[in-house]
């Protein structure tokens, strides 16, 4: 089946585990600054928050509802999820680095900009123009202005 032609059911259910991911994720680097204080190196704080992350993935697995049954994967699909896992690995490294040597605000508000860089390389990747979205600019223009007000309410 084609990814055109997957349809996606919007409930509240999916909204409201959406929210709380994002929420989850933008107050984790308070807690990632606080725990660094005590760290010698991030690289420990990372290593430790991939484990219980790990943790956290076998133990969803364990208890799905439905069983996951996936047929051959190809050799091109293992490289692409391996070097996937491998730049996500170093920028999450790079995000404990930067929170151990920069204000939390800076630190998320670049980290934001990986937003305008997906939604402009995607489609260069990918070889084919990003559809439904008639202004893409104006879109990443109103969410960039989120995190840069908090950087100028900052500094």
């Amino acid at each position: 089946m084609s990814q055109e032609s997957d349809t996606i059911h919007v409930t509240w259910r999916n909204s409201l585990l959406g929210l709380g991911a994002a929420i989850c994720f933008a107050v984790s680097a308070i807690f990632i600054r606080h725990g660094l204080e005590g760290l010698p190196s991030p690289l420990l704080g990372v290593s430790v928050g991939m484990v219980f992350t790990a943790i956290a993935y076998g133990f969803v697995l364990v208890f799905r509802r439905k069983p996951i049954r996936q047929g051959a994967i190809s050799r091109d699909a293992w490289l692409f999820q391996v070097m996937a896992g491998a730049v996500v690995g170093l920028a999450t490294w790079a995000r404990w680095v930067a929170l151990d040597m920069a204000p939390v605000a800076v630190v998320m508000t670049l980290g934001r900009m990986n937003v305008p860089v997906v939604i402009f390389l995607a489609p260069l990747l990918v070889g084919r123009k990003a559809g439904g979205n008639t202004h893409p600019v104006k879109d990443q223009a109103l969410r960039m202005n989120g995190p840069w007000g908090l950087f100028r309410m900052t500094y």
